[in-house]
């Protein structure tokens, strides 16, 4: 077999890409941010390897200058299926070296000639399966398992999901790897001052029942008048968003909880930039991206103690536990900044999700399963 060092040389001229665009040019949340911080990376460390983009719809909200990356549409008529069974056509005319699924699924018809590489980011919809709709659990795991069995070797963006994909799935170790997701690229033009002039506890998510929207107001409710800060809630308005606001209505909470449902991504990082604390109260996670963001600002972490988060940012960080009485309340109302000594290592730490490193973790598993 060809040595990794030896399929390096080999493969120097040209690599041919393809990836499940989709959410790239059409979600604006995690999947969508994985997807274009990924391609940026391997475009900007590898400009030598062509990239073929396949979305059902090309948008304006990804743009890469570069001859390198070419986008393929689907025809109108095969729009809704297109990825699952006319894609294969297009990988073959192409002739792709490798095809990476981006959001846990590759196509149903494979082209044998092309490998096949699926990143899976989490399996909350097993774990927790009163948190999604049954025909959504039905369709994700149809094409979870077909992933499994099919792809030639699975991403996942954290230890945990790779445990989970292990002990839920029964998937091998070492079928298996994992590659951290980077931090976006913060821009320079953040304003120095804070968007508001009370200090405030910030949590960036869409509210989605297992994001704990809920639960963080139920529990900042009860220590207000313990804190001087107020409690910012930003992100897509979802499935709980309602019932949020009717919370912060019913207990009179209109002074204390600040709402931003259509922040740009300035903005965004305005507010999570000046913030006391970034609090993630979500009871699982694939990975978490505002996380990352709120590292790399500098920002304060107060975290769930899941096992992700944990893995993420190890001893930077507070955690509370939502299955101990009290503790996110308690958390709230006594929490202070860490001191210089408490985050020394962040810079380090961050190292692990740096866009040299994702990419070359990318391309070394190009190259072993070629």
């Amino acid at each position: 077999m060809m040595s990794l060092f030896k399929k390096s040389l080999f493969y120097m001229e040209t690599l041919k890409i393809g990836f499940d665009a989709k959410r790239i040019f059409n979600n604006t949340t995690g999947l969508g941010v994985y997807g274009r911080s990924l391609v940026k990376n391997l475009v900007k460390e590898f400009p030598n390897n062509e990239y073929y983009l396949f979305t059902p719809k090309e948008t304006d909200l990804f743009r890469v200058n570069s001859k390198q990356v070419k986008t393929i549409t689907a025809p109108g008529f095969f729009n809704l299926f297109w990825r699952s069974y006319g894609i294969n056509k297009e990988i073959a005319t192409h002739h792709l070296d490798i095809y990476h699924g981006l959001s846990n699924e590759i196509p149903f018809k494979l082209n044998h000639s092309t490998k096949y590489i699926c990143t899976i980011h989490d399996l909350i919809w097993l774990k927790y399966p009163d948190t999604y709709k049954k025909i959504d659990r039905n369709i994700y795991t149809k094409k979870l398992k077909h992933a499994c069995t099919h792809s030639d070797m699975l991403i996942a963006t954290s230890k945990q999901t790779a445990n989970d994909l292990h002990e839920i799935m029964d998937i091998p170790k070492d079928r298996i790897r994992v590659v951290y997701q980077s931090g976006n690229e913060i821009p320079h033009n953040i304003s120095r001052t804070s968007p508001i002039d009370e200090p405030y506890f910030f949590y960036l998510s869409s509210f989605q029942k297992r994001k704990n929207h809920l639960r963080l107001v139920q529990a900042y409710s009860n220590i207000k008048d313990k804190t001087n800060r107020l409690l910012v809630l930003a992100g897509k308005e979802g499935e709980t968003f309602n019932e949020v606001k009717r919370f912060i209505s019913d207990n009179k909470l209109q002074s204390d909880v600040v709402i931003l449902s259509n922040l740009n991504e300035i903005e965004k990082y305005q507010w999570l930039k000046h913030a006391d604390a970034f609090v993630y109260p979500s009871i699982d996670e694939g990975f978490g991206i505002p996380l990352i963001e709120a590292m790399q600002l500098g920002t304060p972490l107060l975290l769930n103690d899941i096992p992700v988060f944990k893995e993420i940012a190890e001893d930077t960080a507070e955690y509370f536990s939502l299955s101990e009485a009290g503790d996110l309340e308690n958390k709230l109302s006594t929490f202070k900044k860490p001191t210089s000594e408490t985050t020394s290592n962040l810079p380090l730490l961050l190292n692990k999700f740096s866009i040299s490193e994702t990419s070359k973790s990318l391309l070394s598993i190009y190259l072993e399963i070629l």
